[in-house]
């Protein structure tokens, strides 16, 4: 695309060594806001990747340090916990006072591969559980997002995620929690930072986590 092309040219001996993360969509979209607002990044690579994609990435040398709140157990590689967050359902407000059971999801369309349990959904539902009427599938949060603020599905989502969303929306389009069946405890997702075994823990490392406690 035109858009790498010009990356391409741009690259000189000169460059600034970039700080290379990956992560998935959770943690770029809407995280990057309290990450470039907290440390002074001089470049940056910021890669995408589902669960499982991003451990491959680490041990190939396309990043150097990962977040995660899915992590897929791989030889070689060292997962930290730096936090938990919160996670819920969220819809528009005309849907706060209706059942759960009869609300309609959006989902995420990747399936999770290589967890040690094939039960919990890429946005961490437990599907096993708590069975939900699903009509929407989509790659992107993003996409998630829309569907919820055009009214034709509810999502679970980041508590932190919904809070930035709702910062930059006017009122009709703000999404509230919705009452579910999950336990309070079991919508507290552990948030990793990933690296190689044996990999220094520089500044950088430990400026991220400090951002990423944050998170609530």
């Amino acid at each position: 695309s035109q858009w790498f092309q010009v990356a391409d040219k741009v690259k000189h001996k000169g460059s600034i060594e970039p700080t290379r993360i990956g992560t998935f969509e959770v943690f770029s979209t809407y995280f990057l806001r309290k990450l470039t607002a907290s440390i002074a990044l001089k470049a940056l690579e910021l890669h995408e990747y589902i669960p499982g994609k991003l451990e491959d990435a680490i041990l190939n040398n396309k990043v150097d340090i990962g977040v995660t709140y899915l992590p897929i157990p791989k030889s070689g590689l060292d997962f930290t916990e730096i936090t938990k967050i919160k996670m819920g359902a969220f819809g528009l407000k005309k849907y706060v006072k209706k059942p759960i059971t009869d609300q309609t999801f959006v989902i995420p369309l990747s399936p999770l591969e290589g967890a040690p349990s094939k039960i919990i959904g890429l946005d961490g539902w437990p599907d096993h559980k708590f069975q939900r009427k699903i009509a929407y599938r989509v790659t992107m949060m993003e996409s998630a997002l829309e569907l919820c603020r055009q009214g034709l599905a509810v999502a679970y989502l980041p508590n932190f995620v919904v809070e930035i969303h709702n910062q930059m929306l006017l009122p009709e389009y703000r999404l509230y929690e919705l009452e579910t069946p999950i336990p309070t405890k079991d919508r507290l997702q552990s948030v990793y930072l990933v690296q190689k075994v044996n990999s220094e823990e520089s500044k950088l490392y430990r400026q991220f986590a400090g951002v990423l406690r944050t998170l609530k």
